[in-house]
Protein backbone atom coordinates (compact mmCIF):
# COMPACT_ATOMS: atom_id res chain seq x y z
CA UNK A 1 0.00 0.00 0.00
CA UNK A 2 1.26 3.53 -0.66
CA UNK A 3 2.75 5.19 2.39
CA UNK A 4 1.13 8.39 3.64
CA UNK A 5 3.19 11.51 4.15
CA UNK A 6 3.01 11.22 7.91
CA UNK A 7 5.86 9.38 9.64
CA UNK A 8 5.84 9.14 13.39
CA UNK A 9 9.21 8.82 15.15
CA UNK A 10 9.00 6.56 18.18
CA UNK A 11 12.68 6.85 19.08
CA UNK A 12 16.03 7.48 17.43
CA UNK A 13 16.21 3.81 16.51
CA UNK A 14 12.60 3.12 15.51
CA UNK A 15 10.14 4.63 13.03
CA UNK A 16 6.55 3.61 12.40
CA UNK A 17 4.93 4.21 9.02
CA UNK A 18 1.23 5.05 8.90
CA UNK A 19 -0.14 3.32 5.80
CA UNK A 20 -3.17 4.30 3.75
CA UNK A 21 -5.00 1.21 5.06
CA UNK A 22 -4.47 2.46 8.60
CA UNK A 23 -1.67 -0.08 9.09
CA UNK A 24 1.43 0.45 11.20
CA UNK A 25 4.53 -1.14 9.66
CA UNK A 26 7.13 -1.86 12.32
CA UNK A 27 10.59 -3.25 11.52
CA UNK A 28 11.83 -5.57 14.25
CA UNK A 29 15.23 -6.34 15.76
CA UNK A 30 16.75 -9.79 15.90
CA UNK A 31 17.39 -11.68 19.12
CA UNK A 32 17.03 -15.26 20.36
CA UNK A 33 18.04 -18.73 19.28
CA UNK A 34 16.75 -21.05 16.58
CA UNK A 35 15.65 -24.60 17.25
CA UNK A 36 15.86 -25.62 13.61
CA UNK A 37 17.98 -28.24 11.95
CA UNK A 38 20.13 -26.24 9.54
CA UNK A 39 20.13 -29.10 7.05
CA UNK A 40 16.38 -28.74 6.52
CA UNK A 41 15.21 -26.20 3.95
CA UNK A 42 12.98 -23.51 5.51
CA UNK A 43 10.24 -21.49 3.91
CA UNK A 44 8.64 -18.27 5.12
CA UNK A 45 5.19 -18.11 6.62
CA UNK A 46 2.97 -15.46 8.20
CA UNK A 47 0.79 -15.30 11.30
CA UNK A 48 -2.31 -13.13 11.78
CA UNK A 49 -3.29 -12.00 15.28
CA UNK A 50 -6.86 -10.72 15.63
CA UNK A 51 -6.85 -8.07 18.37
CA UNK A 52 -4.28 -5.45 19.34
CA UNK A 53 -4.89 -5.25 23.08
CA UNK A 54 -2.66 -6.59 25.85
CA UNK A 55 -3.10 -10.20 24.76
CA UNK A 56 -2.50 -9.61 21.05
CA UNK A 57 0.56 -7.40 21.48
CA UNK A 58 2.10 -9.65 24.14
CA UNK A 59 1.66 -12.70 21.91
CA UNK A 60 3.21 -10.91 18.93
CA UNK A 61 6.14 -9.78 21.09
CA UNK A 62 6.72 -13.25 22.53
CA UNK A 63 6.71 -14.91 19.10
CA UNK A 64 8.98 -12.21 17.69
CA UNK A 65 11.50 -12.60 20.49
CA UNK A 66 11.53 -16.42 20.45
CA UNK A 67 11.51 -16.55 16.63
CA UNK A 68 10.37 -20.19 16.34
CA UNK A 69 10.52 -22.43 13.32
CA UNK A 70 8.23 -25.42 13.06
CA UNK A 71 6.98 -28.13 10.77
CA UNK A 72 3.89 -27.23 8.75
CA UNK A 73 1.74 -28.92 6.16
CA UNK A 74 1.70 -27.94 2.50
CA UNK A 75 -1.81 -29.31 2.14
CA UNK A 76 -5.14 -28.68 3.79
CA UNK A 77 -4.70 -31.48 6.32
CA UNK A 78 -4.33 -31.92 10.06
CA UNK A 79 -0.81 -33.36 9.95
CA UNK A 80 2.38 -31.31 9.97
CA UNK A 81 5.49 -32.54 8.18
CA UNK A 82 8.67 -31.84 10.17
CA UNK A 83 10.74 -31.96 6.98
CA UNK A 84 8.77 -28.98 5.67
CA UNK A 85 9.81 -26.31 8.15
CA UNK A 86 8.79 -22.69 8.18
CA UNK A 87 9.97 -19.56 9.93
CA UNK A 88 7.69 -16.59 10.51
CA UNK A 89 8.34 -13.68 8.18
CA UNK A 90 5.51 -11.32 9.13
CA UNK A 91 3.05 -11.04 12.01
CA UNK A 92 -0.07 -9.09 11.09
CA UNK A 93 -2.06 -7.62 13.99
CA UNK A 94 -5.66 -6.62 13.23
CA UNK A 95 -6.94 -3.90 15.57
CA UNK A 96 -10.50 -2.54 15.49
CA UNK A 97 -9.71 0.90 16.92
CA UNK A 98 -8.32 3.88 15.01
CA UNK A 99 -4.63 4.79 14.83
CA UNK A 100 -5.26 7.68 17.20
CA UNK A 101 -6.94 5.51 19.82
CA UNK A 102 -4.41 2.72 19.43
CA UNK A 103 -1.54 5.10 20.22
CA UNK A 104 -3.48 7.02 22.87
CA UNK A 105 -2.14 7.11 26.43
CA UNK A 106 -5.59 7.86 27.87
CA UNK A 107 -7.42 4.74 26.66
CA UNK A 108 -8.49 2.07 29.15
CA UNK A 109 -8.56 2.01 32.93
CA UNK A 110 -6.13 0.10 35.15
CA UNK A 111 -4.47 -3.31 35.31
CA UNK A 112 -3.32 -5.27 38.34
CA UNK A 113 -0.08 -7.09 37.49
CA UNK A 114 0.82 -9.93 39.83
CA UNK A 115 4.03 -12.01 40.21
CA UNK A 116 2.90 -14.68 37.73
CA UNK A 117 2.56 -11.98 35.05
CA UNK A 118 5.92 -10.41 35.93
CA UNK A 119 7.52 -13.83 35.38
CA UNK A 120 5.62 -14.12 32.12
CA UNK A 121 7.14 -10.83 30.94
CA UNK A 122 10.61 -12.30 31.41
CA UNK A 123 9.67 -15.37 29.40
CA UNK A 124 8.09 -13.19 26.71
CA UNK A 125 11.33 -11.24 26.27
CA UNK A 126 13.37 -14.50 26.16
CA UNK A 127 16.72 -15.41 27.69
CA UNK A 128 15.81 -13.99 31.10
CA UNK A 129 15.59 -10.42 29.77
CA UNK A 130 14.05 -8.35 32.59
CA UNK A 131 13.85 -5.07 30.65
CA UNK A 132 10.10 -5.09 30.08
CA UNK A 133 9.37 -6.32 33.59
CA UNK A 134 11.51 -3.54 35.05
CA UNK A 135 9.68 -0.95 32.95
CA UNK A 136 6.37 -2.15 34.39
CA UNK A 137 7.81 -1.92 37.91
CA UNK A 138 9.14 1.55 37.14
CA UNK A 139 5.97 2.99 35.59
CA UNK A 140 3.41 1.29 37.84
CA UNK A 141 2.80 1.46 41.57
CA UNK A 142 4.14 -1.34 43.77
CA UNK A 143 1.49 -2.36 46.28
CA UNK A 144 2.52 -2.11 49.93
CA UNK A 145 -0.85 -2.80 51.53
CA UNK A 146 -4.63 -2.83 51.24
CA UNK A 147 -7.25 -1.03 53.28
CA UNK A 148 -10.82 -2.27 53.70
CA UNK A 149 -13.47 0.25 54.76
CA UNK A 150 -16.37 -1.39 56.57
CA UNK A 151 -19.90 0.06 56.41
CA UNK A 152 -20.64 2.65 59.08
CA UNK A 153 -23.27 5.36 59.52
CA UNK A 154 -21.36 7.50 62.01
CA UNK A 155 -21.63 11.16 60.95
CA UNK A 156 -18.26 12.25 59.55
CA UNK A 157 -16.77 13.69 56.40
CA UNK A 158 -14.44 10.70 56.02
CA UNK A 159 -14.16 7.12 57.33
CA UNK A 160 -13.27 6.66 60.97
CA UNK A 161 -10.02 4.86 61.72
CA UNK A 162 -12.20 2.41 63.65
CA UNK A 163 -13.75 1.07 60.46
CA UNK A 164 -10.63 0.92 58.29
CA UNK A 165 -8.74 -2.38 58.39
CA UNK A 166 -5.20 -2.26 57.00
CA UNK A 167 -3.48 -5.36 55.70
CA UNK A 168 0.18 -5.32 54.62
CA UNK A 169 0.93 -6.88 51.24
CA UNK A 170 3.45 -9.71 51.63
CA UNK A 171 3.42 -10.71 47.99
CA UNK A 172 6.99 -9.52 47.40
CA UNK A 173 8.40 -11.50 50.31
CA UNK A 174 6.49 -14.64 49.31
CA UNK A 175 7.41 -14.53 45.59
CA UNK A 176 11.18 -14.04 45.49
CA UNK A 177 10.99 -10.27 45.39
CA UNK A 178 8.17 -9.98 42.83
CA UNK A 179 5.38 -7.66 44.05
CA UNK A 180 1.89 -6.75 42.90
CA UNK A 181 1.84 -3.70 40.63
CA UNK A 182 -1.00 -1.42 39.54
CA UNK A 183 -0.46 0.29 36.19
CA UNK A 184 -2.55 2.12 33.64
CA UNK A 185 -3.89 -0.20 30.93
CA UNK A 186 -2.75 2.23 28.23
CA UNK A 187 0.74 2.36 29.75
CA UNK A 188 1.05 -1.42 29.77
CA UNK A 189 -0.05 -1.61 26.16
CA UNK A 190 2.39 1.15 25.25
CA UNK A 191 5.26 -0.75 26.90
CA UNK A 192 4.41 -3.88 24.93
CA UNK A 193 4.04 -1.87 21.73
CA UNK A 194 7.34 -0.04 22.26
CA UNK A 195 9.11 -3.34 22.79
CA UNK A 196 7.95 -4.38 19.31
CA UNK A 197 9.23 -1.22 17.62
CA UNK A 198 12.96 -1.90 17.76
CA UNK A 199 15.63 -1.41 15.15
CA UNK A 200 15.74 -3.78 12.18
CA UNK A 201 19.04 -5.59 12.31
CA UNK A 202 20.13 -9.09 11.39
CA UNK A 203 21.65 -11.15 14.17
CA UNK A 204 25.30 -11.93 13.57
CA UNK A 205 24.73 -15.48 14.80
CA UNK A 206 25.11 -18.10 12.05
CA UNK A 207 22.29 -20.18 13.56
CA UNK A 208 19.49 -17.67 13.38
CA UNK A 209 17.79 -15.27 11.02
CA UNK A 210 16.05 -11.95 11.23
CA UNK A 211 13.04 -11.83 13.51
CA UNK A 212 9.56 -11.34 12.05
CA UNK A 213 8.43 -7.87 11.11
CA UNK A 214 5.21 -6.61 12.63
CA UNK A 215 2.42 -4.84 10.74
CA UNK A 216 -0.50 -3.43 12.73
CA UNK A 217 -3.67 -2.79 10.73
CA UNK A 218 -5.90 -0.37 12.62
CA UNK A 219 -9.58 0.11 11.76
CA UNK A 220 -9.52 -3.55 10.75
CA UNK A 221 -11.33 -6.64 11.96
CA UNK A 222 -14.80 -5.40 12.88
CA UNK A 223 -16.49 -7.52 10.20
CA UNK A 224 -14.64 -10.84 10.60
CA UNK A 225 -16.96 -13.86 10.48
CA UNK A 226 -14.54 -16.76 10.07
CA UNK A 227 -11.74 -18.21 8.00
CA UNK A 228 -11.06 -20.32 4.94
CA UNK A 229 -8.32 -22.85 4.23
CA UNK A 230 -6.61 -23.49 0.91
CA UNK A 231 -4.97 -26.52 -0.69
CA UNK A 232 -1.46 -25.15 -0.06
CA UNK A 233 -2.11 -24.84 3.69
CA UNK A 234 -2.79 -21.10 3.56
CA UNK A 235 -5.54 -19.77 5.84
CA UNK A 236 -7.39 -16.55 5.03
CA UNK A 237 -9.81 -14.44 7.07
CA UNK A 238 -13.37 -14.05 5.81
CA UNK A 239 -15.51 -10.94 6.22
CA UNK A 240 -19.27 -10.32 6.28
CA UNK A 241 -19.14 -9.38 2.62
CA UNK A 242 -18.08 -12.91 1.77
CA UNK A 243 -14.65 -11.75 0.66
CA UNK A 244 -11.22 -12.67 1.98
CA UNK A 245 -9.38 -10.01 3.96
CA UNK A 246 -6.36 -9.33 1.73
CA UNK A 247 -3.16 -8.53 3.61
CA UNK A 248 -0.68 -9.72 0.97
CA UNK A 249 0.20 -6.31 -0.41
CA UNK A 250 1.56 -5.27 2.99
CA UNK A 251 4.12 -8.08 2.85
CA UNK A 252 5.47 -7.05 -0.57
CA UNK A 253 4.61 -10.45 -1.98
CA UNK A 254 6.32 -11.11 -5.30
CA UNK A 255 3.56 -12.16 -7.69
CA UNK A 256 6.19 -13.78 -9.96
CA UNK A 257 7.10 -16.35 -7.29
CA UNK A 258 5.94 -19.92 -7.68
CA UNK A 259 3.25 -21.23 -5.34
CA UNK A 260 5.97 -23.05 -3.38
CA UNK A 261 7.94 -19.82 -2.91
CA UNK A 262 5.05 -17.55 -1.92
CA UNK A 263 4.52 -16.84 1.75
CA UNK A 264 1.38 -18.30 3.26
CA UNK A 265 -0.44 -17.61 6.51
CA UNK A 266 -0.19 -20.76 8.60
CA UNK A 267 -1.96 -19.67 11.78
CA UNK A 268 -4.62 -17.30 13.11
CA UNK A 269 -4.25 -16.26 16.74
CA UNK A 270 -7.53 -15.00 18.19
CA UNK A 271 -7.06 -12.29 20.81
CA UNK A 272 -10.48 -10.79 20.13
CA UNK A 273 -11.76 -10.67 23.69
CA UNK A 274 -14.84 -11.76 25.58
CA UNK A 275 -17.26 -11.94 22.64
CA UNK A 276 -14.76 -13.72 20.43
CA UNK A 277 -15.70 -14.76 16.92
CA UNK A 278 -13.17 -17.57 17.06
CA UNK A 279 -14.18 -19.06 20.43
CA UNK A 280 -17.45 -20.12 18.83
CA UNK A 281 -15.57 -21.61 15.87
CA UNK A 282 -13.20 -23.54 18.16
CA UNK A 283 -15.95 -24.85 20.44
CA UNK A 284 -18.24 -25.90 17.58
CA UNK A 285 -15.69 -27.11 15.01
CA UNK A 286 -16.80 -24.48 12.50
CA UNK A 287 -14.99 -22.20 10.08
CA UNK A 288 -17.70 -19.56 9.70
CA UNK A 289 -20.25 -17.91 11.99
CA UNK A 290 -23.87 -18.60 11.06
CA UNK A 291 -25.55 -15.63 9.42
CA UNK A 292 -28.85 -16.10 11.24
CA UNK A 293 -27.84 -14.93 14.73
CA UNK A 294 -24.99 -13.55 16.79
CA UNK A 295 -23.60 -16.66 18.45
CA UNK A 296 -20.51 -14.95 19.87
CA UNK A 297 -22.32 -14.41 23.17
CA UNK A 298 -23.16 -18.09 23.61
CA UNK A 299 -21.53 -19.51 26.70
CA UNK A 300 -21.11 -16.05 28.25
CA UNK A 301 -22.98 -15.40 31.49
CA UNK A 302 -23.94 -12.04 32.95
CA UNK A 303 -23.12 -11.95 36.68
CA UNK A 304 -25.77 -9.33 37.41
CA UNK A 305 -23.47 -6.38 37.97
CA UNK A 306 -22.22 -3.34 36.07
CA UNK A 307 -18.64 -2.11 36.30
CA UNK A 308 -17.71 1.56 35.88
CA UNK A 309 -14.06 2.58 36.00
CA UNK A 310 -11.38 5.04 34.93
CA UNK A 311 -7.93 6.36 35.72
CA UNK A 312 -7.56 9.98 36.76
CA UNK A 313 -4.42 12.17 37.03
CA UNK A 314 -4.96 12.68 40.75
CA UNK A 315 -3.70 10.93 43.85
CA UNK A 316 -5.66 10.00 46.96
CA UNK A 317 -5.48 12.89 49.43
CA UNK A 318 -2.79 12.11 52.01
CA UNK A 319 -4.06 14.97 54.21
CA UNK A 320 -7.19 12.85 54.80
CA UNK A 321 -5.12 9.93 56.03
CA UNK A 322 -4.90 7.90 52.82
CA UNK A 323 -1.58 6.06 52.61
CA UNK A 324 0.51 5.99 49.42
CA UNK A 325 1.02 2.66 47.62
CA UNK A 326 -2.15 1.27 49.19
CA UNK A 327 -5.45 0.23 47.68
CA UNK A 328 -8.74 1.18 49.31
CA UNK A 329 -11.90 -0.89 49.05
CA UNK A 330 -15.44 -0.51 50.36
CA UNK A 331 -18.18 -3.12 50.17
CA UNK A 332 -21.78 -2.32 51.02
CA UNK A 333 -23.40 -4.41 53.73
CA UNK A 334 -25.92 -5.94 51.31
CA UNK A 335 -23.36 -6.55 48.55
CA UNK A 336 -25.10 -4.05 46.31
CA UNK A 337 -22.08 -1.86 45.71
CA UNK A 338 -18.32 -2.17 45.84
CA UNK A 339 -15.82 0.68 45.48
CA UNK A 340 -12.10 0.39 44.80
CA UNK A 341 -9.22 2.83 44.27
CA UNK A 342 -5.45 2.65 44.15
CA UNK A 343 -2.43 4.36 42.65
CA UNK A 344 -1.62 3.39 39.06
CA UNK A 345 1.76 5.11 38.89
CA UNK A 346 2.88 8.38 37.28
CA UNK A 347 0.55 10.38 39.55
CA UNK A 348 -2.56 8.53 38.32
CA UNK A 349 -5.15 6.72 40.42
CA UNK A 350 -7.39 3.88 39.26
CA UNK A 351 -10.97 3.73 40.51
CA UNK A 352 -13.69 1.19 39.90
CA UNK A 353 -17.30 0.84 41.04
CA UNK A 354 -19.28 -2.41 40.88
CA UNK A 355 -23.06 -2.11 41.25
CA UNK A 356 -25.44 -5.06 41.48
CA UNK A 357 -28.76 -5.13 39.66
CA UNK A 358 -31.70 -4.25 41.90
CA UNK A 359 -34.26 -7.02 42.31
CA UNK A 360 -37.92 -6.24 42.98
CA UNK A 361 -38.92 -8.29 46.06
CA UNK A 362 -42.43 -8.87 44.70
CA UNK A 363 -42.02 -9.41 40.96
CA UNK A 364 -38.39 -10.56 41.11
CA UNK A 365 -37.70 -8.33 38.13
CA UNK A 366 -34.19 -6.93 37.81
CA UNK A 367 -33.29 -3.30 37.09
CA UNK A 368 -29.82 -2.48 35.88
CA UNK A 369 -28.09 0.69 37.03
CA UNK A 370 -27.97 3.26 34.19
CA UNK A 371 -30.71 1.43 32.27
CA UNK A 372 -32.65 4.70 32.22
CA UNK A 373 -30.05 6.41 30.02
CA UNK A 374 -29.74 3.62 27.47
CA UNK A 375 -26.57 2.08 26.09
CA UNK A 376 -23.95 3.54 23.85
CA UNK A 377 -20.75 2.20 22.35
CA UNK A 378 -17.71 4.47 22.05
CA UNK A 379 -14.60 3.44 20.13
CA UNK A 380 -15.14 -0.24 21.04
CA UNK A 381 -14.36 0.56 24.68
CA UNK A 382 -17.70 -0.42 26.20
CA UNK A 383 -17.79 -4.11 25.54
CA UNK A 384 -20.83 -5.81 24.05
CA UNK A 385 -22.94 -2.68 23.84
CA UNK A 386 -24.67 -1.17 20.84
CA UNK A 387 -25.08 2.38 19.68
CA UNK A 388 -27.85 4.20 21.50
CA UNK A 389 -29.17 5.70 18.28
CA UNK A 390 -28.86 9.28 19.47
CA UNK A 391 -28.93 11.89 16.73
CA UNK A 392 -25.74 13.52 17.95
CA UNK A 393 -22.49 13.03 16.10
CA UNK A 394 -19.94 10.66 17.66
CA UNK A 395 -17.87 13.28 19.49
CA UNK A 396 -20.90 15.13 20.91
CA UNK A 397 -22.57 11.87 21.90
CA UNK A 398 -19.48 10.72 23.77
CA UNK A 399 -19.32 13.86 25.87
CA UNK A 400 -23.05 13.99 26.57
CA UNK A 401 -23.46 10.31 27.30
CA UNK A 402 -20.48 9.85 29.59
CA UNK A 403 -21.16 13.09 31.41
CA UNK A 404 -24.57 11.57 32.16
CA UNK A 405 -22.91 8.36 33.38
CA UNK A 406 -20.64 10.38 35.67
CA UNK A 407 -23.54 12.45 37.05
CA UNK A 408 -25.69 9.37 37.72
CA UNK A 409 -22.84 7.60 39.48
CA UNK A 410 -22.03 10.57 41.69
CA UNK A 411 -25.71 10.97 42.54
CA UNK A 412 -25.94 7.33 43.66
CA UNK A 413 -22.81 7.54 45.82
CA UNK A 414 -23.75 10.87 47.42
CA UNK A 415 -27.15 9.48 48.39
CA UNK A 416 -25.68 6.55 50.28
CA UNK A 417 -26.41 6.44 54.01
CA UNK A 418 -22.71 6.10 54.86
CA UNK A 419 -21.50 8.48 52.16
CA UNK A 420 -18.38 9.33 54.19
CA UNK A 421 -17.09 5.81 53.55
CA UNK A 422 -17.10 6.27 49.78
CA UNK A 423 -15.87 9.86 49.74
CA UNK A 424 -12.47 8.63 48.55
CA UNK A 425 -13.97 7.53 45.21
CA UNK A 426 -16.34 10.50 45.01
CA UNK A 427 -13.30 12.81 45.07
CA UNK A 428 -11.70 10.84 42.24
CA UNK A 429 -14.84 10.64 40.10
CA UNK A 430 -15.39 14.38 40.43
CA UNK A 431 -11.90 14.94 38.97
CA UNK A 432 -12.43 12.45 36.11
CA UNK A 433 -12.86 13.53 32.49
CA UNK A 434 -16.15 11.84 31.49
CA UNK A 435 -14.69 10.81 28.13
CA UNK A 436 -12.22 8.52 29.94
CA UNK A 437 -14.91 6.61 31.84
CA UNK A 438 -15.51 2.98 30.88
CA UNK A 439 -18.47 0.82 31.75
CA UNK A 440 -19.37 -2.76 31.01
CA UNK A 441 -21.53 -5.58 32.26
CA UNK A 442 -19.63 -8.07 34.41
CA UNK A 443 -19.49 -11.26 32.36
CA UNK A 444 -17.52 -14.47 32.19
CA UNK A 445 -17.30 -17.62 30.11
CA UNK A 446 -19.30 -20.52 31.49
CA UNK A 447 -16.94 -23.19 30.14
CA UNK A 448 -13.25 -23.27 29.31
CA UNK A 449 -11.91 -25.77 26.79
CA UNK A 450 -11.67 -28.65 26.24
CA UNK A 451 -9.48 -27.25 23.45
CA UNK A 452 -8.19 -23.79 22.62
CA UNK A 453 -7.51 -24.51 18.96
CA UNK A 454 -9.57 -25.57 15.97
CA UNK A 455 -9.36 -29.21 14.93
CA UNK A 456 -7.53 -28.22 11.73
CA UNK A 457 -4.88 -26.38 13.82
CA UNK A 458 -5.38 -23.17 11.87
CA UNK A 459 -6.62 -21.04 14.77
CA UNK A 460 -5.73 -20.78 18.46
CA UNK A 461 -7.25 -18.70 21.28
CA UNK A 462 -5.40 -16.43 23.71
CA UNK A 463 -6.49 -13.99 26.43
CA UNK A 464 -10.18 -13.47 27.18
CA UNK A 465 -11.06 -15.27 23.94
CA UNK A 466 -9.58 -18.41 25.52
CA UNK A 467 -10.75 -17.98 29.11
CA UNK A 468 -12.97 -15.05 30.00
CA UNK A 469 -12.63 -15.46 33.76
CA UNK A 470 -14.59 -13.42 36.26
CA UNK A 471 -13.08 -10.04 37.05
CA UNK A 472 -13.19 -11.10 40.70
CA UNK A 473 -10.00 -13.04 40.09
CA UNK A 474 -8.19 -9.85 39.07
CA UNK A 475 -6.22 -12.02 36.66
CA UNK A 476 -7.44 -11.21 33.15
CA UNK A 477 -4.32 -9.32 31.94
CA UNK A 478 -2.06 -11.67 33.89
CA UNK A 479 -3.48 -14.78 32.26
CA UNK A 480 -3.11 -13.09 28.87
CA UNK A 481 0.61 -12.56 29.53
CA UNK A 482 0.93 -16.18 30.67
CA UNK A 483 -0.76 -17.27 27.42
CA UNK A 484 1.65 -15.25 25.30
CA UNK A 485 4.75 -16.67 26.96
CA UNK A 486 3.42 -20.24 26.95
CA UNK A 487 2.38 -20.22 23.30
CA UNK A 488 5.67 -18.78 22.06
CA UNK A 489 7.75 -21.27 24.02
CA UNK A 490 5.56 -24.18 22.90
CA UNK A 491 6.06 -23.07 19.29
CA UNK A 492 9.81 -22.83 19.84
CA UNK A 493 10.23 -26.16 21.63
CA UNK A 494 7.89 -28.31 19.50
CA UNK A 495 8.82 -30.07 16.29
CA UNK A 496 5.55 -29.19 14.57
CA UNK A 497 2.95 -26.46 14.85
CA UNK A 498 0.32 -29.10 15.62
CA UNK A 499 2.33 -30.36 18.60
CA UNK A 500 2.87 -26.79 19.83
CA UNK A 501 -0.85 -25.96 19.81
CA UNK A 502 -1.76 -29.22 21.55
CA UNK A 503 0.76 -28.61 24.34
CA UNK A 504 -0.29 -24.99 24.74
CA UNK A 505 -4.01 -25.84 24.85
CA UNK A 506 -3.64 -28.63 27.41
CA UNK A 507 -1.46 -26.48 29.67
CA UNK A 508 -3.69 -23.41 29.67
CA UNK A 509 -7.02 -25.25 30.01
CA UNK A 510 -5.66 -27.23 32.95
CA UNK A 511 -4.49 -24.08 34.75
CA UNK A 512 -7.78 -22.21 34.29
CA UNK A 513 -9.91 -25.17 35.35
CA UNK A 514 -7.75 -25.62 38.44
CA UNK A 515 -8.18 -21.94 39.25
CA UNK A 516 -11.95 -22.28 38.96
CA UNK A 517 -11.95 -25.43 41.13
CA UNK A 518 -9.87 -23.89 43.91
CA UNK A 519 -11.92 -20.70 43.91
CA UNK A 520 -15.23 -22.57 44.04
CA UNK A 521 -13.94 -24.72 46.89
CA UNK A 522 -12.80 -21.63 48.75
CA UNK A 523 -16.20 -19.96 48.34
CA UNK A 524 -18.03 -23.09 49.57
CA UNK A 525 -15.83 -23.35 52.68
CA UNK A 526 -16.19 -19.65 53.39
CA UNK A 527 -19.99 -19.97 53.37
CA UNK A 528 -19.67 -22.72 56.02
CA UNK A 529 -17.29 -20.67 58.13
CA UNK A 530 -14.45 -23.14 57.51
CA UNK A 531 -10.77 -22.29 57.01
CA UNK A 532 -10.09 -21.46 53.38
CA UNK A 533 -7.11 -21.53 51.06
CA UNK A 534 -5.61 -18.25 49.85
CA UNK A 535 -6.05 -19.03 46.14
CA UNK A 536 -4.01 -15.98 45.15
CA UNK A 537 -0.85 -17.60 46.54
CA UNK A 538 -1.29 -20.54 44.19
CA UNK A 539 -2.04 -18.22 41.27
CA UNK A 540 1.03 -16.08 41.92
CA UNK A 541 3.39 -19.09 41.98
CA UNK A 542 2.96 -19.85 38.27
CA UNK A 543 6.28 -20.46 36.55
CA UNK A 544 6.96 -22.12 33.20
CA UNK A 545 10.05 -23.76 34.66
CA UNK A 546 8.24 -25.17 37.69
Amino acid sequence: FPVMNLLFAISSSAIICFLSTSSLAMPMSKTGQSNMNMNIQERSTNIVIVGGGISGLATALAIQKHNPSFGISNSNSNSNDNSNRARISTIHILEKSSEENFLSMTMGAGAQITPNALRALKYIMNNGDETLMNHVLRDGCTLEGSAFITPSTSPSSQPSTNNIMYMPDNTKQENNGLPQVFIRWSKLRHLLYSSLTTNSNTDTSTTSKQHPKIIIHTNTGKDIVGYKTHDNGHVSIMTKSGKELDLNECTNTDENKSDEQKEITSLLIAADGLSSTFRYLVNNNKMMLPSSSDVRKLGITDTGRISIKAVVPKELDSTKGYKPNHTYAYFGSNGGIGCFAGSAGDGYTYWAISIADEVDPITNEKTQFLSDIGIHQRNCNDEDEENSGDNLNEEECDVAYYQNVKDKLLEKLRNMEDVQNVQFVIDLIEATDPETIYKSRSKEAIDIGPDLMTKDYKCVLVGDAAHAMSGAYGQNPNLALEDAATLAICMKDSETLQDALKTYSESRVQRCLEMQRRSAERAEKAMKGEKTEDVSKWIFQWDLEA
